[in-house]
């Protein structure tokens, strides 16, 4: 039995829902600052 393994093509690399993982990474740094936006804001409000 031989393991056989194969690059991955450029079909696999991308993420399955942006074009390119730059926009993914983007798109996660911009929710994480909402959402420390977010939470200071409550945390203030309801102090």
């Amino acid at each position: 039995m031989e393991n056989e393994q194969t690059e991955p093509t450029e079909e696999d690399k991308k993420p399955p829902i942006f074009r390119s993982w730059g926009h993914f990474y983007v798109f996660v740094l911009v929710l994480h600052t909402l959402l420390i936006t977010l939470f200071y804001w409550f945390t203030h409000a309801y102090a």
